[in-house]
């Protein structure tokens, strides 16, 4: 996560300045069907992908979600499991 708070932090804050120009608007139908839900909606899925995600996925104890380096107990498992494999 580390490589991806600033990427994504960023880019929130580029739309945010792109949708932030139709609150400038003299039209308050822009304001009100546009600017006030893509607002809502960019927020939302900014603190959902920064923080909820993140936390979800590490708290989540599959086997598949884990990257990187396993450890000597799971290297032994998992040589043992393809011996095993390679003799059937």
């Amino acid at each position: 996560m580390k490589f991806l708070a600033q990427p994504l932090t960023l880019s929130f804050l580029s739309s945010s300045t792109g949708v932030a120009c139709l609150s400038f608007t003299d039209f308050d139908f822009n304001e009100r069907f546009f600017f006030r839900p893509l607002m809502v909606v960019m927020v939302v899925t900014y603190f959902i992908g920064a923080f909820f995600l993140p936390i979800l996925l590490t708290k989540l104890d599959f086997e598949v979600l884990k990257v990187g380096y396993r450890g000597e107990e799971a290297e032994a498992s998992l040589a043992g499991k393809e011996e095993e494999f390679q003799d059937h």
